[in-house]
């Protein structure tokens, strides 16, 4: 990342007005976690091209990671009064929704964003997650098997799938919404172990679809998650 930034530098040495550089910096700013450094670059961008939808939608990721929620759906509604059909917009004001437990809103901006792209993947593993927390399992279900068809080695998808698998369709275990939001925010594995319940042949789809998901964290290089899922595992098969 060091190096492309770099290379970001001297393209603006050459040209201080060149909005795709600040851009592009920008982003690498943001992927080395410099919020601070990427919101400075977006703001450049858009001082340069004020019609710049795609710097308004990376500003709108990065005063997310801020946890400026307020400020990032401003920037994605801007970039969708300059693009009404950005797909991308559309899905990270929804992950914005979610996050910030407006749940509803955000199932309507993956509407939308399936409605402009029905391949969209991470649209249906969101609109999957949102409605798990609003009780509708049935339906996020299908939105992960629809995941898992355009996408069969997508790890999260059967992760999901496997955790939602394991609930009974309509007797998800109430508790308080402070519980509840308390746990999801702390730890999205918790969240999905504290409500895992449901038949015998729920606990071996879940199995299958968690295993599934085990695996292909490994084969991706992503221990962490991999031993989140066995840990998973282990829970389901301990209740």
């Amino acid at each position: 990342m060091k190096g492309a930034i770099e290379d970001y530098n001297q393209a603006l040495r050459i040209n201080p007005n060149y909005a795709e550089a600040y851009l592009n910096r920008g982003n690498a700013f943001r992927e080395s976690r410099d919020m601070k450094g990427a919101i400075e670059d977006y703001n450049q961008a858009l001082r340069i091209n004020p019609n710049y939808a795609e710097a308004y939608l990376n500003r709108g990721n990065a005063l997310r990671k801020s946890r400026d929620m307020k400020g990032a759906i401003e920037d994605y509604n801007q970039a969708l009064r300059i693009n009404s059909n950005y797909a991308e917009a559309y899905l990270n004001r929804g992950v914005t929704r979610a996050q910030s437990e407006d749940m509803k809103g955000g199932i309507e901006d993956f509407n939308e964003a399936l409605r402009i792209n029905p391949n969209y993947v991470l649209a249906y593993l969101n609109r999957g997650n949102a409605r798990v927390q609003l009780g509708y399992v049935r339906e996020a279900i299908e939105d992960y098997n629809e995941a898992i068809r355009l996408n069969p080695n997508y790890a999260e998808a059967y992760l999901n799938r496997g955790a939602t698998r394991y609930q009974s369709v309509g007797k998800i275990q109430k508790v308080t919404e402070d519980v509840k939001r308390t746990l999801c925010r702390r730890n999205d594995y918790v969240c999905l172990s504290y409500f895992i319940q449901g038949n015998t042949s729920e606990r071996k789809e879940a199995i299958a679809d968690l295993q599934k998901a085990s695996e292909l964290f490994l084969q991706q290089g992503k221990i962490v998650e991999h031993q989140k899922t066995i840990n998973l595992i282990k829970k389901i098969n301990n209740r």
